[in-house]
């Protein structure tokens, strides 16, 4: 027995026979428990329609965040469960003398105003050169004046993740906006 049961999981069972002759496992049953109706969904993009729900902003890099859609041009490694378009700044798509220095901007704010517990999930893929790469994902609760950081990749990769990042303490109870910034100073 296994209580309670969770939320958003498979669940299967099978029935053995049991006697002096027989020891056979008959069919197995399975079944899916509901998703947790107290988590509500503020916003997801899975980059499939585009870059309209972002501001982009090049900062000064030759390469800019953009949308790839299977077949992808450059070998991602997402998680098996990952869906949609991914949503990059890829100096290696640019090509050689490329240089990124790019942010992608939620256009509209997200309201959390009545939520006090808010984290931010994505499928990641992070491969860096050198030790002058970077990522950053950002959240500001006063309209893009002030930027507090969430999440910062450096020259370790970090490929094949499904990255869960609690937000509560910087952006419970407010409208924020969220931003992902690249800087990659030369080609990779």
């Amino acid at each position: 027995s296994v209580e309670p049961l969770d939320y958003l999981t498979d669940y299967g069972w099978y029935v053995i026979c049991k006697n002096d002759t027989c020891g056979t496992a008959g069919p197995t049953w399975t079944f899916t428990t509901i998703p947790d109706p107290n988590i509500v969904n503020l916003f997801c993009d899975a980059f499939e329609s585009g870059t309209g729900n972002w501001t982009i902003t090049n900062d000064g890099g030759t390469c800019v965040w953009e949308i790839f859609t299977p077949p992808y041009p450059n070998t991602y490694t997402l998680p098996p469960t990952a869906t949609g378009g991914v949503f990059a700044a890829d100096a290696d798509d640019c090509g050689s003398g490329t240089t990124v220095l790019t942010t992608a901007t939620l256009t509209n704010a997200i309201d959390a105003s009545i939520y006090q517990t808010v984290w931010l999930e994505f499928d990641n893929d992070w491969q860096a050169i050198d030790n002058a790469d970077f990522a950053y994902v950002d959240v500001s609760v006063d309209g893009g004046t002030t930027w507090l950081n969430v999440l910062t990749f450096d020259q370790v990769d970090v490929r094949n993740t499904h990255e869960i990042r609690d937000m509560s303490t910087l952006v419970a109870l407010s409208n924020f906006m969220i931003r992902f910034k690249s800087v990659q100073p030369g080609w990779d």
